[in-house]
């Protein structure tokens, strides 16, 4: 940080040195989420379930909501980043797009409701996925999202809680 005040700081203007710092900040943070992501996938695949960090007790749901299908009418709308603050060059420029009509869930899927999906066959039917994902499917195996396995106490997955 010091070179580059020293660098930029002294032949441009103080907009482009906190531009380039805050482009810095935000790529760091990119390699952040990814080393923590890697921690998670090597923790996941000891047998010993790793701990790295305790999240506490887990809590009781409180209920989920009853999912509505909500309509998208689809059309032209604009996609990109045109707002103030920090964006990645690949986020802008807006511009117009087509998107198709579709349906969305008023909620998240549950885990219970992905686990009736998993249990019902459903990675072993290709009318679910694209296509990329169902070669995918095919050529690695997969039965369940990534950091689940099923034991003899009924499904789990594995968080960098345990």
């Amino acid at each position: 940080m010091h070179d580059l005040i020293d660098r930029v700081g002294k032949s441009s203007s103080p907009e482009k040195l906190l531009e380039l710092t805050t482009l810095g900040i935000n790529h760091e943070q990119q390699h952040q989420e990814l080393l923590v992501s890697d921690i998670k996938h090597v923790m996941s695949r000891s047998p010993l379930d790793p701990v790295f960090r305790d999240l506490g007790p887990v809590t009781e749901p409180l209920g989920v909501p009853n999912a509505e299908w909500l309509p998208y009418d689809g059309g032209v709308v604009d996609v990109g980043f045109d707002g103030e603050g920090f964006h990645f060059d690949n986020e802008g420029p807006i511009h117009k797009t087509y998107v198709y009509p579709f349906h969305i869930s008023s909620r998240l899927v549950t885990n219970g409701e992905y686990i009736e999906f998993i249990e019902s066959g459903q990675y072993e039917r290709p009318d679910h996925w694209l296509s990329n994902g169902w070669h995918t499917i095919a050529r690695e195996g997969w039965n369940a999202p990534l950091y689940w396995r099923k034991t003899d106490h009924g499904w789990v997955h594995y968080t960098l809680g345990g």
